[in-house]
């Protein structure tokens, strides 16, 4: 049903003849707006609400309608009823069902194309508070006139998926799953370790830890009944449990907290001590009441970088992984998988 000219008359093709780009591009206007409109009359049960929705009186919705109703030979609404859909109309609301989740993810990324300078990161909270102020300076400097839109995410599986739907164009990930080989056109890349520290109760600190440089696992026995974790089965709790685990540092009570900020918040008030990264705490640290000490033997908090191999936005990657290279004074390590 694809128009034979320019006018806004539907019509049927001559069989297998190739349709100009001017009428494709007719033809998908005035069909949707057809489609949309009809749809609309169904969902309210009333052509004059169209009407105001769409900002057209009752005339022009009908004058809308009557090229699709002349072409399939039949009316799309009930006659005398304002807002009662035909049989025929029905249909064609059925149709509009079928086409709608396509239709909707294309119109989503055509919005996400209209603005090609400002990059979406999916990124853990803690990790944008730490690192925001530089990461916000140094690509600017690159894109001029862009900005990042970071969507607080966590867990790898989780930002890996929205990377590979174009929801996110690039995602922090840590503890990443180092065997685990990503499919195309998904890439993982290493950007560096960050050290974990204990953070203790500055009174607490004081009386346990006090000629202390580093805290070893006899230091952590028997210095606080409770231990806040990052949230069960996450990366970092994961990593923290096996570490306390192997070094045989036992606590009689693991509570899960949501964040880090939250684990902070638990320790200066003395109800426990925990096992952070060092970037985050440090970013927390003014005049808040706790000391932190770095572990030996050291753990770390491996970070990644997920991104899309030729995205639509690959000069906006490209000037974020700039930024990461540039400001990174790590040695530089293969990428994962």
């Amino acid at each position: 049903m694809i128009p034979e000219n320019n006018n806004r008359e539907w019509g049927n093709p001559d069989g297998g003849r190739a349709f100009s780009w001017k009428e494709l591009d007719e033809y998908c206007q005035h069909v949707l707006s057809d489609i949309v409109t009809v749809e609309l009359i169904g969902r309210l049960q009333s052509k004059t609400k169209a009407a105001d929705i769409l900002n057209m009186t009752l005339p022009a919705i009908r004058s809308r309608l009557m090229p699709v109703e002349r072409t399939l030979k039949g009316s799309v609404a009930e006659r005398g009823r304002n807002g009662e859909l035909s049989p025929l109309g029905l249909k064609m609301r059925k149709f509009w069902e079928d086409i709608r989740g396509p239709l909707e993810n294309f119109i989503v990324e055509v919005e996400r194309l209209h603005d090609l300078d400002t990059l979406r990161l999916g990124i853990p909270q803690s990790i944008w508070e730490s690192e925001r102020k530089w990461l916000e300076s140094e690509y600017e400097a690159r894109m001029p006139g862009g900005s990042i839109q970071p969507v607080f995410a966590d867990g790898f599986h989780t930002v890996e998926s929205q990377v590979r739907d174009g929801t996110f164009d690039v995602g922090v990930v840590s503890f990443a799953p180092l065997k685990q080989r990503i499919a195309p056109p998904v890439i993982l890349r290493f950007w560096r370790n960050e050290p974990m520290v204990l953070v203790v109760e500055y009174q607490r600190a004081d009386m346990r830890l006090s000629d202390r440089s580093k805290a070893t696992p006899e230091d952590l026995r028997g210095l606080h009944h409770t231990f806040f974790t990052m949230p069960e089965n996450s990366g970092m709790y994961n990593a923290v449990n096996e570490y306390l685990k192997k070094f045989s540092a036992p606590f009689r009570y693991k509570v899960p907290v949501r964040n880090e900020s939250e684990a902070l918040t638990a320790v200066i008030a003395d109800k426990g001590v925990s096992i952070l990264p060092q970037p985050a705490v440090e970013k927390a640290a003014n005049d808040l009441k706790f000391d932190e000490f770095p572990l030996a033997p050291a753990l770390v908090r491996p970070l990644a970088l997920l991104y899309r191999e030729h995205s639509l936005k690959e000069k906006s990657v490209a000037a974020f992984l700039e930024c990461i290279e540039r400001h990174d004074k790590q040695p530089k390590r293969p990428m994962f998988g």
